[in-house]
């Protein structure tokens, strides 16, 4: 699941917060003072969240500055990790000259012992 950014609660907060004050000021009553409210802590929110952020990268930046290491994500982790195929040369079937496995004891076109 994507994580929603600061910066998007801050601007949902501010269209709540605007679309209420029209609201309102349409109005006599004061129905969409909560909704402004809302808004005020979807700001809030949004604030705290990109605060939040800026300090955990500018804390993994002086890190890898200051160690000298690198903070790899979870994709570049996997790949890393993955097992990799040991590549072999290729053999080939003495009779047809087809292409034929390592592991394979019969050639797949003409059925010539390789081994």
């Amino acid at each position: 699941m994507a994580k929603i950014s600061g910066k998007i609660y801050v601007v949902v907060g501010l269209a709540v917060i605007l679309l209420s004050y029209l609201v309102n000021m349409t109005r006599d009553e004061k129905s969409f003072t909560l909704f402004m409210f809302i808004g005020g802590l979807f700001i809030l929110i949004g604030i705290v969240k990109e605060v939040i952020s800026s300090r955990k990268s500018s804390h993994a930046h002086e890190t890898h500055l200051h160690h000298g290491t690198h903070n790899p994500s979870k994709k570049q982790l996997k790949a890393h990790h993955t097992r990799r195929p040991v590549q072999r040369e290729l053999e080939y079937c003495r009779n047809c000259g087809t292409a034929v496995n390592h592991h394979d004891n019969f050639c797949p076109h003409c059925g010539n012992r390789v081994r």
